[in-house]
């Protein structure tokens, strides 16, 4: 199997109290001439993470930054790159704010993704930019412009996706109440057979017993 047809680790965006999982690498768009931590794709940890590294972004007063580059989860060796000398050994001007670099060469539309790791996850938000299908403006879940946050619908897919688990468990309750229901009243009418055999049981007994005093 090759690198290419491999899942490949993502990336990490983090958007509040949000971790959203991204199947398409940003700093991939620079081609840098020197790599994080070195690798290349023939010397990448594992086909799991070809590029060797997994990057975590931020957005932050609708701007989105690089925070930091780390180690694949499949390189036996730990570590964190240093971002600024990276960009500046690649010759890369940059903006910061807060240790963070300015992702300002990134123009990208995200899309939600519903295949491959996606559809085994559904718990997790993965973005990607959409490139096995065409998409519609209104399928665009987060759009950056040179580093500029100009359209983000996470937080009305969270709430949508919320809307729908809560719909999903209105139905399951409602199923368990006309259950309950439906077993309710077949005790009763149990109840109800027992209560009148015993009454006629008692009956016969009753019967019996003044014939034979008789």
């Amino acid at each position: 199997m090759t690198a290419s047809a491999t899942e490949q680790e993502a990336d990490l965006l983090i958007i509040g109290n949000d971790t959203v999982y991204l199947k398409t690498f940003i700093l991939e768009k620079l081609d840098l001439k020197f790599s994080p931590f070195g690798n290349t794709r023939e010397t990448a940890p594992s086909t799991a993470c070809w590029r060797g590294y997994k990057a975590i972004w931020r957005i932050t007063d609708n701007k989105l930054y690089l925070e930091k580059i780390l180690r694949c989860h499949s390189d036996p060796k730990v570590g964190e790159e240093n971002i600024f000398e990276l960009f500046q050994k690649n010759g890369l001007k940059v903006e910061t704010k807060d240790d963070m670099i300015l992702a300002d060469w990134c123009s990208l539309d995200f899309y939600k993704m519903t295949f491959s790791i996606a559809k085994f996850y559904k718990d997790k938000l993965y973005l990607y930019d959409g490139w096995n299908n065409k998409k519609k403006e209104s399928d665009v879940i987060l759009r950056i412009e040179k580093g500029s946050v100009t359209k983000n619908t996470i937080e009305v897919l969270k709430t949508t996706a919320n809307m729908g688990f809560a719909a999903s468990v209105a139905g399951r309750w409602q199923h368990q109440q006309q259950f309950a229901i439906w077993l309710q009243s077949g005790l009763d009418e149990m109840l109800l057979g027992f209560w009148f055999l015993t009454c006629t049981f008692k009956s016969l007994i009753s019967s019996g017993s003044r014939q034979t005093e008789c």
